[in-house]
């Protein structure tokens, strides 16, 4: 089935409160953020509460969506083993490209097995924050039928390429169209 994802709502994945009330707004999905909103200290612990609340807490009629964190880092695959488990709707995978979505892909197929979950029941979102991921944008796409939606980051894309960002976002332009 198709959604629709008109407002997104990053939530902090180690702020108790927010994560809380996060269903109150009625954002299409909820990005609980276990990635850039996370200190190196707290990401352990925010994984147990993130996993914690999509068990627990009520999210209305929102998508729920878990960003983990880069699949190259110590900690992405972590985050996959611990809060597939909980059956988010939804992985959004940072710095995306094809290998990582694959290596998603694979992990998620290992555990949804062994947690006796529906395969393919939690779906990807590639998030595409270099030169590289917009340049292989559709080798992304086409990595996994998990993928679900694709995800455009501004900030990191402009970093990867050099470039100062400015009020009118022209520097992004051509990679927000394509």
């Amino acid at each position: 089935m198709k959604r629709l994802r008109r407002t997104m709502l990053f939530i902090p994945g180690n702020n108790p409160g927010m994560l809380q009330s996060a269903g109150v707004f009625g954002a299409d999905s909820v990005i609980l953020d276990l990635e850039d909103a996370v200190s190196l200290q707290e990401k352990d612990s925010a994984r147990i509460l993130v996993a914690k609340a999509i068990a627990q807490v009520d999210f209305g009629a929102s998508e729920v969506v878990v960003r983990i964190n880069p699949l190259n880092s110590p900690y992405g695959l972590l985050d996959i083993g611990h809060i597939a488990a909980v059956r988010p709707d939804a992985l959004l995978v940072p710095k995306a490209d094809a290998e990582q979505i694959r290596a998603a892909a694979d992990a998620l197929d290992t555990l949804e097995s062994s947690c006796h979950i529906e395969n393919g029941s939690i779906k990807l979102i590639p998030l595409i924050e270099s030169a590289y991921g917009l340049d292989t944008l559709q080798e992304v796409l086409r990595a996994s039928s998990r993928n679900v939606a694709v995800l455009f980051g501004g900030e990191d894309f402009t970093a990867d390429m050099g470039v100062r960002r400015t009020k009118a976002g022209e520097e992004i332009f051509y990679a927000r169209n394509r």
